[in-house]
């Protein structure tokens, strides 16, 4: 059986030992191409699409996890490995896939809101996370890591860049030679703000018919319920 729930992107999630693995490193291939299987099988069903915004559905990633018993507050600890595009995988223990684990443990009872979630992945990497609190429509988790400064980057303005400041607003940019179809122009600001949201989707419901990213700091994660779904994937 198989668990979909959106963390900031949609995830199928399953025991490892569901279908005869462990998280191990040793294992990486088999994750991989069986994860690659359940990510097809799932994107050609219903349990896939986003209930708000048919832009978010579709699976991004396939969470294999480990249960390692529990931390010292009685919350879970897992160990994962996160199987995303075509067979890469996280090497952190996934920050939005932690996000929806969250939202699908609260639902099984297995984590209380405040109880603290051990999440490693699959060459040791570590997140915590929590469920802060939830609404009739919404799941709130808070996950935390660490980062190490590894660069620094100068951005610099070129006075003889006519582009250098952006796109001038009233510029329509036109990507396709069908002269009827363009684009808008915009603006874009970017920042760094010490608190990222994101939705959080969390239900169950059972098929009949047959499965922080390397960010260090918190995340809180916001959004709304649907119930997530649980299918099967038969494997030939």
């Amino acid at each position: 059986m198989v668990d979909v729930a959106y963390g900031g992107a949609m995830y199928a999630s399953l025991p490892a030992a569901s279908a005869g693995l462990a998280v191990l490193p040793e294992r990486h291939d088999a994750l991989v191409a069986v994860g690659r299987e359940i990510k097809r099988a799932l994107n050609v069903t219903q349990w896939t699409e986003h209930p708000v915004d048919p832009r978010l559905s579709g699976i991004y990633g396939v969470i294999w996890h480990d249960d390692l018993g529990t931390t010292t507050d009685g919350g879970p600890h897992q160990r994962n490995v996160m199987v995303f595009a075509d067979g890469e995988v996280d090497r952190s223990p996934c920050g939005s896939g932690t996000s929806a684990r969250l939202a699908l443990l609260l639902e099984e009872g297995a984590i209380a809101v405040g109880q603290t979630m051990v999440h490693d992945s699959i060459i040791g990497s570590r997140f915590e996370g929590r469920v802060l609190g939830t609404t009739a429509c919404a799941v709130a988790t808070e996950v935390e890591g660490v980062a190490f400064k590894t660069a620094e980057s100068t951005f610099v303005l070129d006075p003889r860049d006519p582009l250098g400041t952006g796109v001038p607003p009233a510029v329509a940019v036109h990507l396709d030679p069908d002269p009827g179809i363009a684009l808008q122009s915009y603006s874009h600001t970017s920042g760094l703000t010490p608190v990222s949201r994101s939705r959080s989707l969390r239900t169950r419901r059972k098929d009949e018919g047959g499965a922080l990213g390397d960010r260090g700091g918190r995340e809180q994660h916001h959004g709304p319920r649907a119930p997530s779904h649980r299918a099967s994937i038969s494997r030939p």
